[in-house]
């Protein structure tokens, strides 16, 4: 369902066709083998990878502090991250995934999907260890994620 690797195996596992991937800001540049230095390169490599006839539906591209980005054929769309106590950044990336697959089986829309997946990762920012805070403070997080569409 849900891709979240970097280097040679992203780029392998891509020709079996992936329903969403998730690469941070720097794998993706790394798997296009160029840099992605702006908002809108990091827009347009994303788009690129939803064309094809492997084309995965979704794709999630992490920015760490600048939140992420959630696009579709269809729809291009910034979450913006709230401010939280840092504690450790370790496995935000795979909360992350963890709130994508939550919103999937939810049948969430895109923008709740980025509200929730962005909320798993800033709630995972403030504990240390492989724990997320109990479900009702992370769905209060999501409620407090801002979203915007990009053009």
């Amino acid at each position: 369902m849900v891709l979240d690797t970097s280097g040679e195996p992203l780029k392998a596992a891509l020709a079996a066709g992936p329903r969403i991937i998730k690469p941070n800001r720097h794998e993706l540049a790394e798997l296009l083998g160029e840099p992605l230095d702006t908002l809108e390169s990091l827009v347009a490599a994303a788009r690129g990878l939803l064309d094809g006839p492997n084309a995965p539906e979704t794709v999630v591209v992490s920015l760490g502090g600048d939140g992420a980005l959630f696009l579709t054929r269809t729809q291009a769309l910034h979450a913006h991250p709230v401010e939280v106590a840092v504690t450790s950044t370790v496995g935000a990336g795979d909360a992350m995934v963890a709130g994508l697959v939550a919103a999937q089986l939810e049948n969430r829309s895109l923008t709740e999907t980025a509200q929730l997946a962005t909320a798993f990762a800033a709630a995972k920012l403030t504990r240390l260890g492989p724990h997320l805070p109990p479900p009702e403070e992370v769905r209060a997080l999501a409620n407090q994620i801002t979203v915007t569409a990009l053009d």
